[in-house]
Order: structure tokens, then sequence, then C-alpha cells
């Protein structure tokens, strides 16, 4: 067994209001990093397998070979006018291969159709119910996701649920309340009021001069004419609807219920013709964004009016501290699970490693060297999925890497990080890290491989030792391999290596082998096992949510979290810990376990984190305290907070 450094505890009074702290002093850097592989099979939250979902692509060329040799599971297909129609691989050449499909039936610069069409009800019931039977010769499972990206172009570039033509005209002035064309009373959020707008000489708005405005027109004022795309278009000043509840680009309160109007009757009629059908649902952004606004109008009135009928909240994310996207799945899962008992997860539907170039700010194109741009696609990647499998193996449920093989995407890159995690797939095997920025996850494959991937997130290197044993009635089989991506500085290009790998013996632990890894990188051992692994489960974790989300802390406040275990559990536990969704906070704010711990530091870090605890010490009822500090003027936001308890099923 790893050896765990020790470090001498002091405990100090804080002047003040301030609580007594458990400070620890100044830590010796370590030699070298411990991670064991314990070989235990784990289920987390029921969840035992490694998601495929999460090697998925979107907006990629593909074909059965490049499938095959990229470890791709699962491709997006989009349908910006839905028919009902499902995507079957084997239907398609160049999917063939595909493990399962996503589905996005709906697109950003498409109106919302409760304006377009006066039986929008039926026409969801009649497609959810033909989607769904459909689904069932589909031959592989299937993932319907409920419209793209309905944060973006429904309120921006150009707002197309907004244009005037969908909407009575009698009564229009700035501030006036708009009316659906055919309906009786006004709706509840959207106004009148006068903007530059991109139209058809003929005066005509329609997709294509929505597109236009998009790509030109918002460049220019009111009189300039263009070409685009073929046709003629003039930007001109004129009627317009806007939501005062949008706070920023993305969609207010008003978008937001034209998509739950539309939403539930399909997942509904989905859901009722085939319950195998994962829907998919939200608006496909960042539940944090505009601190957390975006959480309060775009996703949890969605949790509320249709969790009967979903099995997650999709979200997309670019560049930028991808562990975000944890915090994120864990606020979602915690909030329906305290609220109506419902496991939803978090669902991917694009992500990749340079900038949005739909959103404000960012550039429409990234010039510079490829090979730099492929480093930051295969890295992004790789530590995104590696981080998600290391803290949410049951939550996070897809990710579909945007434009994998494309130009200024992820093109000489992606491909690393899905090849360098291909044989990352079967059943989970519990590890442990003495370090938390080093991230170590494991399983066990088809092929019968114990299969471990190690990530140093650190911005200095670090020596790593790995620690492996094998599933129980297992052994390993002898030489295995290490493999990890590099630069080839004479072809410019990135390149996979392999070379084979014997374990060092270690007197003080199980066989293992040091590996040397740089800032921001990963590697991979594949150690094949002499037998098949036992069916079963030898370690399973199981988790109780606090009530609340978003706790808030104000400052030099308490903030208190009553969280109930289930008695049993508690009783056949021999491992707890403290689960902390985390954001960026004020570096004075502690928390404790009343009556178990003394006030200590709160981890001052973005995503996941678990602080250990003696179930031994635990009661029913597990009080949660946290103090919010002095310096920052705002308190302190915790996103979510729950106890993680580990038992051994049959020991």
């Amino acid at each position: 067994m790893a050896r765990w450094q020790m470090v001498t505890a002091c405990v100090l009074a804080v002047a003040g209001l301030l609580p007594k702290v458990v400070v620890a002093d100044e830590p010796v850097q370590p030699e070298r990093v411990r991670v064991l592989v314990t070989g235990q099979t784990m289920a987390v939250n029921g969840y035992d397998q490694v998601p495929r979902g999460l090697f998925g692509v979107h907006w990629t060329d593909l074909d059965p070979e490049m499938i095959q040799e990229w470890g791709i599971e699962l491709a997006r297909q989009m349908h910006p006018t839905p028919d009902g129609h499902v995507t079957v691989p084997d239907e398609r050449e160049d999917w063939r291969g595909l493990a399962m499909v996503m589905d996005c039936l709906g697109d950003r610069y498409h109106p919302a159709t409760v304006l377009t069409n006066p039986d929008w009800e039926g026409f969801f019931t009649e497609l959810g119910t033909r989607y769904g039977n459909e689904a069932k010769e589909a031959g592989v499972p299937v993932i319907a996701e409920f419209w793209n990206e309905t944060f973006l172009n429904w309120s921006y570039k150009p707002g197309v649920n907004y244009d005037p033509q969908f909407y009575e005209q009698e009564g229009r002035e700035v501030g006036a309340p708009m009316t659906i064309k055919g309906w009786d009373e006004p709706l509840e959020h959207l106004v009148w009021n006068r903007a530059i707008r991109t139209v058809h000489v003929d005066g005509r708005s329609d997709l294509m001069s929505y597109l236009a405005y998009n790509y030109i027109g918002r460049f220019h004022l009111a009189g300039h004419e263009f070409e685009f795309r073929g046709h003629r278009f003039r930007n001109q000043e004129m009627w317009w609807g806007t939501d005062p509840t949008q706070v920023s680009y993305w969609s207010g309160r008003q978008n937001a219920q034209f998509y739950r109007w539309m939403l539930v009757p399909f997942a509904q009629a989905l859901k009722e013709a085939n319950p195998e059908v994962e829907v998919i649902a939200g608006p496909s952004y960042s539940p944090s964004a505009g601190g957390w606004q975006a959480w309060e109008i775009l996703y949890k009135p969605v949790i509320d009016e249709a969790w009967q009928w979903i099995d997650g909240l999709t979200e997309h994310h670019y560049r930028g501290d991808s562990r975000r996207a944890a915090v994120q799945y864990e606020v979602i899962t915690s909030y329906a699970m305290t609220r109506y008992g419902k496991f939803l997860r978090g669902y991917n539907t694009e992500a990749g490693g340079r900038a949005d170039a739909n959103l404000p700010g960012a550039p429409e194109t990234e010039e510079g060297d490829p090979l730099r741009t492929a480093i930051g696609a295969f890295n992004y990647g790789l530590r995104d999925i590696v981080y998600m499998l290391h803290t949410q193996p049951d939550k996070a449920a897809s990710r579909t890497t945007h434009g994998a093989n494309k130009e200024g995407w992820g093109l000489g890159g992606d491909e690393f990080f899905f090849r360098l995690l291909r044989p990352l797939r079967g059943r989970l095997i519990l590890t442990r890290s003495s370090d938390r920025d080093v991230w170590a996850v494991a399983s066990v494959n088809d092929a019968g491989d114990l299969v471990v991937v190690v990530y140093n997130d650190h911005r200095e290197p670090r020596e790593v030792r790995v620690d492996a044993l094998p599933p129980r009635g297992t052994s390993l089989a002898g030489e295995g391999t290490r493999a990890w991506v590099e630069v080839d500085a004479e072809e410019h290009r990135l390149d996979l290596v392999e070379e084979p790998l014997r374990l060092e013996a270690d007197r003080d632990a199980a066989p293992g082998v040091t590996l040397e890894l740089a800032a921001r990188s990963g590697q991979r051992l594949v150690l094949p096992l002499t037998r098949e692994v036992p069916e079963g489960v030898r370690v399973e974790r199981t988790q109780s949510f606090g009530p609340d989300v978003l706790i808030r802390v104000n400052p030099d406040e308490m903030g208190i979290v009553d969280i109930e275990l289930d008695a049993e559990q508690l009783a056949a536990a021999e491992r707890a810990s403290l689960r902390l969704a985390l954001q960026p906070h004020n570096s004075e704010a502690l928390w404790r376990v009343e009556g178990v711990t003394e006030f200590a530091p709160l981890p001052n870090t973005q995503g996941i984190v678990e602080l250990p605890l003696n179930p031994a010490e635990l009661g029913e009822t597990v009080r949660v305290t946290f103090h919010s500090g002095r310096e920052k003027p705002d308190g302190l936001l915790i996103p979510a907070v729950s106890i993680m308890l580990d038992t051994y099923p049959g020991k």
C-alpha cells in the first residue's frame, strides 16, 4: 500500500469572529507522487462502466477505419428541421462501427416552432412518438437531444425569435407587449423595440437573412447593402422584439419559456413510445454563466417542468478550465436528486480546445502555427476526459468533440487523445492518488487488460510512482505497454509513442512503475491480465446529497448544510469523504464537519474535491459548516455539498 506523507498540524486561535482553525505546516515537496491502482472493481452511484459517450464527435468527417482506429463511440447528427428520423449507423457508410448515436432535433437559427405552427403542441407530440418508435429499430443506443444552442441565436445575432413577422402588428410602440400571431394574450416577457437588422432587398426575413446578419450585417449601419451566398441583402432599422429579462447576449425568460413549452410534449410522448431512448434537454450553454443566472433562468426550470421525461441536461464548453463543467454536473444531479429523486446526468454535446467562434469577442478564425493548435486541442481533450472520469464517471454521460479533424479546430490534435484513450473502456477500477492534482483512472476492458491513465495537472513536472494491483482472481500476465504523445519536431506534428513495459518490484508496495510526467501531461499503461475478472463490484461508492445547491454564505457569517445518511450504508461504510463542488473563492474561507473535524481552510480551487472523514465518527445527520472569511465582499458560494460512503459488498 502506498505510504502517505504526514504533516504536523497545529491549532491556532484566530482573533475576532473567525473560528478555531486547523492549519497544516508548510508541506515538504514530496519526492514523488504515489498512485495506487487497487484492482477493486467499482460502482459510483450504481455506474460501473467507463461511459462510452465521452468518446464522441460532432461536425467531424468519419469513416469506419477512423472510427476503429481512434476508438470513436458516438457521433452527433444535426436535424435543423426535425422529422422524427433516427440516424442509424449501419445505414450510413461513413458511420458504420459506432456504438451510439446522438440526434439533435432543432437548431439555433430556426425560430421556436411555437411561433410558426399554431398546432405546435400536436406537432411535438407526434414528433416524439415517431422518433421513439423509429428508435426501436436503430440497433444501437440512441440519445435524443432537444434543440441546439437555444441560448444563442434565438436571442443574439440576430435574435430569430424576436423577428416581427411572428407577432401581431397592432399597437406597436417601444416597450409595448408582443403577442404571437393568432393568440389572444400578450407574452409575459417580450416587448417591442427598434433595431438594425438584415433583410432581403425586397424586405423579407428568413433563415438566410439571419445568417447574413450574423456574418456581415451586424458590422454595418442601416442602409448598407451587400451580397451573401448569392443573395442581395440590406440593413435597415425596423421593429424588433426584446426581452427585458435578458441579462446578457444569452436568452432570457421568454425564450426559456418557448423552449419548455415545446420540450414537454415532445419528451413525454417520446418516453411513452420508447423509454429506452435517452432524452436530453437544455440550452446547450453553461449553467454557471452570469454568476449562475443561466442556471436560474435556463436550466433549473427545465428540471422543474420536465424531470419525469428527461435523462440529463446539455452543456457546451470550449477552451477555458473545463473543470467548471464538472461543478455544473454536480449541481444538476444534486438539485434533481434532492427535489425529485431523479439522477440526471450532464451531457456535453460540443467541446473543443479553441474558443467558440459564435460567442462575443471570439475570433471567427484562429490563425497561427497548426502544431500549436494541435497540441492545444490534444491536451484540452485529454485533460477534460480524464478529469471527468476521475471525478464523475457516474454523472458525465457524453462529450462530443467539435471538429475533431477540421483545420483550425482539432486537426492533428484531437486524434491523439482519442487514440491514447482508446483501450480505456469497460469496468471501472478504484484508484487513489496522494496528490489532488495528479489524476488517475483505471478500467478492465473487454480484451482483458488493466488500463491505467495518469495525468499531471500541475504546471511543473511530477515524478509519479504507480503501484498496480490486479483484480481479485487474476494476476498480471507479464509485459505490458506504456504510451504517451509527444511532438515530432522533424515532421512538425504529434506522434503516439508506445513501448514495452514490465512493472518493477517495490518492497513497500505492489509492483509498479515510476513515471516522469511533464506539466499538464498524461501517460497510459496497458497491463494484460491472466484471466477474466469475476463478475460483481468490490467497492460501491454512494452519494448522499445536501438539501440545497448554490449555498451562499454572507461575509463573516456561517453557512450550515445538514446531510442525511442512510443508516445501513453508514454502518457498512469503511471509508467516507466530504465531497464539495467548488469554484474559486476567498482564500480565508473555512469548513468543518461538526463533532468530527476542526475548522480548516477550504480548498481554493475549481472542480470536485473530496476531503476524507472517518465513517465511525459520523451520525445519520452530518452537519457541515462553512465560514466565508472577511476579505471578499460578496461572501462565499458553494455550488454543491455531499457525503460519499464507500462500502465493500460481500467482503
